[in-house]
């Protein structure tokens, strides 16, 4: 169950996963990047993007994905079947323009090029995606039984990332591994399945389903490894959406090793 009391308003469970730590670092790295990208003149009079402000971003985005319209500018349309103020009455089209615009995670200064052996399809992200997933496993702890599963992100926009299941609700997307809590779909561990081609059993197994069953184990995990470098791990569950903060949705599941 739960590590610590829960809040009892929605932004302050909210502020568990996305703390203040979390969000200065988006600060930070957006404002970086748009002096970066800025001359000294612009950036002169750029208006510094605030935590508070990346805070209500999230928040809209999140809303936009509930009341969804044609395209982003219609929030803001004159149109009045179209015009929907509790954004545009609390965010200019052109602020929330300039934060998406400049919207970064990570110094690209010290990402590896593509082609480096050391190269992360997923360095631009990789820092918050840790310490969301820290703040997961920090707040609750599982029960006995736990599922492992993919789960998609819906995504249509190019990326390499970008994959098509067909046997999933959400068929194009970006593919992720799930550790959950199989009595209520809790997400313990999140892994983004970031390699392409190789999908045999010993991948499956030694890269994703040890590093996630490592990640609520603990260290002392030698045997569990073994075990699974050796064994088929396959994956078998009755169907059960799960929703999470992240808009991800997934099937539930129990893990059954052979």
């Amino acid at each position: 169950g739960p590590t610590i009391a829960l809040p009892p308003t929605p932004r302050e469970i909210f502020d568990i996963f996305f703390s203040d730590d979390i969000l200065e670092g988006i600060c930070t790295e957006t404002n970086r990047y748009a002096q970066s990208t800025m001359s000294a003149t612009q950036y002169a009079t750029f208006e510094k993007i605030t935590s508070d402000e990346i805070r209500a971003y999230l928040g809209f985005s999140i809303l936009m994905s509930v009341v969804v319209l044609p395209s982003i500018g219609d929030y803001w349309s004159n149109d009045r079947n179209l015009h929907y103020s509790p954004i545009a009455g609390k965010i200019t089209r052109q602020r929330y323009q300039t934060i998406s615009r400049y919207w970064h995670f990570v110094d690209n200064t010290t990402l590896k090029s593509r082609g480096h052996i050391n190269y992360d399809r997923l360095g631009k992200v990789r820092p918050v995606l840790e310490k969301v997933n820290s703040k997961f496993q920090s707040s609750y702890k599982p029960h006995r039984e736990v599922s492992i599963d993919e789960a998609m992100i819906k995504f249509q926009g190019r990326s390499c990332l970008k994959q098509y299941v067909p046997i999933k609700p959400i068929k194009r997307g970006i593919k992720s591994w799930v550790l959950a809590d199989s009595h209520n779909g809790y997400f313990h561990t999140v892994k983004v399945h970031s390699m392409c081609g190789n999908t045999n059993v010993k991948y499956l197994t030694t890269l994703i389903v040890y590093p996630i069953h490592r990640s609520m184990l603990g260290k002392k995990t030698g045997k569990l490894q073994k075990s699974l470098e050796k064994k088929l791990c396959w994956i078998c569950y009755p169907h059960c959406m799960v929703y999470t903060i992240m808009h991800i949705l997934t099937t539930s599941s129990q893990l059954l090793i052979w």
